[in-house]
């Protein structure tokens, strides 16, 4: 919430824009599921990734008091990160599935207890590395902060992120598990598991 504190200077809205990122999320989620059943998990997933893309340098473009500029983007963060929430954890369920079958064992709990750490690992890094650079452009929460700590924290806010979601979406156009495929496997599996019970 730096961001909208210091860049926006809405600390007052803090539950509004809490509610507005979050319910924008909710509310995109049907549409994603919707989008994923006709183009794929993997497409609507890049589709989500490029909004992200886009939407994320435009906050550079919010400043003081722009809290309609701040919403709209806020809005359109929200509706990509529904994107993630209801993809991501699919497509994982989609790996484990393929994992555990090829393996024949239950090997579930390996790959969420993986995920969930990379999950903490990567928010550690981020907040352990964001605020000590924050720190070196002067920006200090507890006290007055001049025009080039705050466009510090805009940038920071801005550009690591955008990377890494560049990032993500050139990944997952590798990701090699499409619909088709995933159904040729689960009919391959079944063949070979009813040979093991001849």
């Amino acid at each position: 919430m730096l961001f909208a504190t210091y860049v926006v200077e809405a600390e007052a809205w803090t539950q509004m824009i809490l509610l507005g990122y979050f319910g924008a999320n909710v509310v995109a989620l049907p549409l994603w599921i919707k989008l994923a059943t006709k183009l794929g998990k993997k497409n609507t997933w890049v589709i989500g990734g490029v909004l992200f893309v886009f939407v994320t340098p435009s906050f550079l473009l919010v400043g003081p008091g722009d809290l309609g500029t701040f919403f709209v983007c806020l809005g359109l963060y929200g509706i990509a990160g529904g994107s993630f929430g209801a993809l991501s954890m699919s497509m994982k369920a989609d790996v484990i599935e393929i994992a555990a079958r090829r393996s024949s064992e239950n090997i579930s709990g390996a790959y969420i207890a993986v995920w969930s750490l990379g999950q903490k690992l990567v928010a550690a890094l981020a907040l352990g590395l964001a605020l000590p650079t924050l720190e070196l452009f002067g920006f200090n929460p507890a006290l007055e902060n001049n025009q080039s700590a705050i466009d510090a924290l805009a940038y920071i806010y801005v550009f690591p992120p955008w990377i890494f979601y560049a990032l993500g979406v050139v990944t997952i156009l590798r990701y090699p598990i499409t619909s088709v495929r995933l159904e040729k496997l689960r009919l391959a599996f079944d063949k070979k598991d009813k040979r093991k019970e001849i």
